[in-house]
């Protein structure tokens, strides 16, 4: 039998301030969509947005970042360095705009205690609620909002509900117990 909390990360450490993106750097990711937001927010003098990632867009992601203040471009990073990443961030920005059914990045911030903001788009809005983060529509200005929003608010009780939503939807014992329930139905 698995022990209680099997699986588990333990309690996450409060974050920081600031946001992070993590992906690929191509038009479905949002990237680009983050760093136009991101000039509208005018949150660059108080806020740093982490983008950590590589891809085709990568030339324009660093001519775009270098004139807006508080980006922090890292390069390509391993998993194990998005998930420090993450430990260090107050917000998981996912401005995705392709069709993604199940982000596993959702479900990373939240095993990790870390609130979402997300568009509108495919199985986001699913995952991400006002509970557990920030909707938003694949628009600059409404992604604008969501990031002041976000900066303005009390992380903390957003970064307790992401938390608790993980323990009780998408620990590794959740969903095997899940699994084992759809084929004791069929």
């Amino acid at each position: 039998p698995a022990r209680p909390g099997a699986g588990l990360r333990p309690p996450p450490e409060p974050g920081g301030r600031r946001f992070l993106f993590a992906a690929r750097f191509d038009r479905e990711k949002g990237v680009l969509l983050l760093l136009d937001a991101w000039e509208r927010s005018g949150l660059g003098s108080s806020v740093p947005l982490v983008i950590a990632g590589d891809g085709e867009l990568a030339d324009e992601v660093r001519r775009r970042a270098a004139r807006l203040e508080g980006v922090q471009l890292t390069g390509p990073v391993t998993r194990s360095e998005v998930g420090r990443l993450m430990a260090r961030a107050a917000v998981v920005v996912v401005p995705s705009l392709g069709y993604e059914a199940f982000p596993l990045t959702v479900v990373e911030a939240f095993s990790r205690g870390r609130p979402v903001i997300a568009t509108r788009v495919g199985g986001l809005p699913r995952l991400v609620d006002d509970e557990v983060g920030w909707i938003a529509d694949a628009d600059p200005s409404s992604l604008a909002a969501r990031l002041v929003e976000a900066a303005a608010a009390d992380v903390a009780v957003h970064s307790a509900a992401a938390r608790g939503r993980y323990e009780r939807q998408y620990t590794p014992r959740v969903v095997l117990d899940q699994l084992v329930g759809v084929y004791d139905e069929v």
